[in-house]
């Protein structure tokens, strides 16, 4: 039985994408308890060919994509995620705030007025949802697979209410 990797705040994983012959790179910040045990990451714009080595410090200098929620270890087993290095989660590092709303999974709801914003253990109520809001991340768990998928069109494309 293969050994179970420890999964530090601060560790760099490096996503291979086969069909374009890239790999992209996120960042693990914290297991969140109250998101049903998802792992908060980071996604970053930095790129490179599969076949290049890279240095870490150009990774975490590269702008932020996206913030979301996955599995990581799941990710490791299932997903070809690769290990890469550690670089320490600045000590000024702001939880990023999170939309979601009650008509999630109602395909006939194009428009949703029942909006939420999460910040931590923070939520509050918005109603419709408004242009200061509408770039946030989802507040859910993302399977590798379907995280890998984000990954490479750098944002989430599932089809959810406006």
């Amino acid at each position: 039985m293969a050994k179970q990797r420890k999964i530090n705040s601060g560790d760099i994983f490096e996503i291979p994408i086969e069909e374009i012959g890239k790999k992209k790179f996120l960042q693990f910040i914290y297991s969140d308890k109250e998101i049903l045990g998802g792992d908060l990451v980071r996604v970053f714009k930095f790129e490179t060919n599969i076949e290049n080595s890279i240095n870490i410090n150009n990774i975490i200098k590269s702008e932020i994509v996206f913030y979301s929620y996955t599995m990581i270890k799941i990710g490791i087993k299932f997903s070809n995620w690769n290990k890469i290095g550690n670089i320490e989660i600045e000590k000024n590092f702001e939880t990023p705030s999170f939309r979601y709303t009650e008509d999630y999974g109602k395909p006939n709801i194009t428009k949703s007025l029942k909006w939420w914003i999460r910040k931590g253990s923070e939520r509050f109520f918005i109603k419709e949802l408004s242009e200061k809001y509408e770039k946030l991340s989802y507040d859910c768990v993302t399977h590798p697979m379907a995280f890998t998928q984000m990954i490479k069109l750098g944002y989430d494309e599932a089809k959810r209410p406006k």
